[in-house]
C-alpha cells in the first residue's frame, strides 16, 4: 500500500488538489475542490487538505470545526476518480481520524446524506460508528436535516 502524507493546501499544492475531479455520477456528492478551497478563504474554520499516496496527489478533504459542539467535521472528502477502488480512502481516512482526534475534545464526525445510499455504504464499510445527532444536537439536526452523522471512531476502539 502506498504511503499516505496528508498536506495542507499551499500556494505551491493548491493547483494538484483543483485538478482532481470524481467520476460524474458522483458530482452531485460533493463540491469541487475548487470550491471548498474557496469557501475556505471566507470561512476561517475552514480548513483544506491534499491526500497524496506517495508523491501522487490522489485525494482532497476538507475539515472544519464545529464552534456549536467543539467537535471536528469531515465536510468534505474525495478520492480522484483514477484512484478510486485501490484502497487509497480508507488509508486516507485512517491517516485522517487520528489526525482529527488529536485535536478534537468531543470527537470528529462527517455528514452523510440519507439519499446518498452508495456513500453511505461506503462509511459503514469502512467499521465506522453511526450516530444521529438530531437526538443529542438541534444545531446539527438544522445543518444536515437529510443526513446520519458518522461518529469517526473504529468500532473496535
Amino acid at each position: 500500500m502506498a504511503n499516505i502524507i496528508l498536506e495542507r493546501i499551499s500556494l505551491e499544492n493548491w493547483e494538484d488538489a483543483v485538478a482532481l475531479a470524481v467520476r460524474e455520477d458522483q458530482e452531485s456528492y460533493v463540491a469541487s475542490n475548487l470550491r471548498s478551497i474557496a469557501e475556505s478563504k471566507v470561512r476561517p474554520q475552514c480548513n483544506p487538505m491534499l491526500i497524496k499516496a506517495d508523491a501522487d496527489a490522489v485525494g482532497f478533504f476538507l475539515w472544519a470545526r464545529d464552534g456549536d459542539q467543539q467537535t471536528y467535521w469531515i465536510y468534505r472528502f474525495m478520492i480522484d476518480q483514477e484512484f478510486q477502488g485501490n484502497g487509497l480512502g480508507r488509508a486516507a481516512l485512517e491517516q485522517i481520524i487520528p489526525f482529527l482526534s488529536a485535536i478534537a475534545t468531543c470527537g470528529t464526525d462527517t455528514p452523510v446524506e440519507h439519499r446518498d445510499g452508495p456513500i453511505r455504504t461506503y462509511w459503514l464499510r469502512l467499521r465506522l460508528t453511526g450516530v444521529q445527532r438530531a437526538a443529542n444536537s438541534p444545531t446539527s439536526a438544522l445543518k444536515y436535516p437529510r443526513s446520519s452523522v458518522f461518529r469517526l471512531c473504529r468500532r473496535d476502539e
